[in-house]
């Protein structure tokens, strides 16, 4: 297993990249891990440490402004087309990148195509609950979902599921403005159907306030939808928890030192909770080969997280064909 890093993806690369990768090293071999970028940067950064390390160069790094598409088809020697066209080549089993996430499936749908089979690919991203954790799929690659490519998003994320968390048989709910079969716009009523008749474990439609409530493993919903929802919820959370840890600081000032510090630590356990480096990275399922979305402010814990992942994940673009080519569209 062979895995290409993008050194200079995101906000804190190459530091929190490459510190990602020398603790993910200490869990696997070193010569699998390569190191996408700068060479002179990459070797000045790790010192005597990057002679473990295989380094393909890459001197054109693609920005979060930058148009997407256009920044793929003109920086042919970025960190994220030299990352992606290594997976093509077979020199690379799983390609990751905390850099612009347009470019990463704009790089992908180039160079290595869907599975076949597969229509759209779509970006599985996980969402803290209740219950633990969700799958959204799609959030981001796809805004112009046909009932499809959902329903074909429904049996990738099942097979990720396996993969990443050991289910056997998840709960797949189709996010709508209600819970009847009757509610919402063409593409979700045309979904509702299709999964209705499908071997998958539908639950049926389900509203935003369910999603935290954890009702279901895996949440079906066009890209535009998905974006909006993991975002909001992030700013949502993170002002919430501040805003709460600092009303009870101030409420309990006249306690004892020790108190405080029990009750930074019950928020700091919550705040693991929603972190989304606890989980790694987001794959892009459908395309032949495993590509890895880190968050843009992804610090070394996400990209050592997200290291264990693909490692985990060898095997399930073989495991999600199958699935594809059994699959059976109801009339």
């Amino acid at each position: 297993m062979k895995v290409a890093i993008d050194v200079h993806g995101g906000d804190r690369a190459p530091n929190e990249v490459l510190k990602g990768v020398l603790e993910a090293a200490k869990e696997v071999p070193p010569d699998s891990l390569i190191l996408v970028g700068k060479p002179e940067l990459i070797q000045n950064t790790l010192g005597k440490e990057g002679k473990h390390f295989p380094i393909v160069e890459a001197q054109e790094v693609i920005s979060m402004e930058e148009p997407p598409v256009r920044a793929v088809l003109k920086k042919r020697k970025s960190t994220i087309t030299i990352g992606i066209q290594l997976v093509q080549k077979g020199e690379a089993d799983a390609f990751i990148s905390a850099g612009s996430t347009g470019a990463v499936v704009a790089a992908a749908q180039l160079y290595l195509k869907n599975l076949v089979g597969i229509k759209r690919a779509g970006i599985a991203s996980p969402y803290v609950s209740e219950k633990g954790h969700c799958l959204i799929i799609d959030a981001g690659a796809n805004v112009n979902c046909r009932p499809i490519h959902l329903l074909q998003y429904a049996f990738m994320a099942k097979v990720y599921g396996q993969f990443a968390f050991g289910w056997t048989n998840p709960t797949i709910g189709l996010m709508n403005i209600g819970e009847e079969s009757t509610k919402g716009n063409e593409l979700v009523k045309e979904t509702y159907r299709l999964l209705r008749a499908s071997s998958l474990n539908f639950i049926g439609n389900i509203e935003g306030q369910d999603l935290a409530k954890g009702v279901c493993d895996i949440v079906l919903c066009d890209g535009f939808v998905g974006n909006v929802i993991l975002k909001l919820t992030e700013g949502l959370a993170s002002s919430l928890l501040a805003m709460a840890c600092q009303e009870v600081l101030d409420k309990t000032a006249s306690n004892s030192q020790g108190t405080d510090k029990q009750i930074q630590g019950a928020f700091g356990e919550v705040s693991k909770k929603l972190d989304y480096e606890e989980y790694g990275a987001a794959p892009l399922l459908g395309v032949r080969g495993i590509c890895l979305i880190c968050h843009g402010r992804s610090s070394y814990r996400s990209i050592q997280n997200a290291i264990r992942l693909a490692f985990q994940l060898k095997g399930v673009n073989e495991q999600i064909a199958q699935e594809i080519e059994q699959m059976q569209i109801p009339l």
